[in-house]
């Protein structure tokens, strides 16, 4: 699933926890420690994944389904 500007507010679920996605996650330089050039290849169209708000939190189980609203 590729993130956007447009999913700022939208909440994601995963068995009983409940996201508020609030913004991009910015890849810092602690990403090239790990892979030189991962924070550069990780930063264009919001590579580096989203910031949350736990509106929910719980258990989350393998095989449990993932809801994005």
């Amino acid at each position: 699933m590729q993130f956007g500007e447009s999913d700022v507010g939208k909440t994601i679920r995963i068995g009983e926890v409940c996201l508020e996605i609030t913004q991009e996650t910015y890849p810092c330089s602690l990403m090239d420690k790990q892979h030189q050039g991962l924070k550069d290849a990780l930063t264009p169209k919001w590579r580096g994944g989203v910031c949350c708000n736990v509106l929910n939190a719980g258990s989350i189980q393998v095989g449990d389904r993932v809801e994005i609203d």
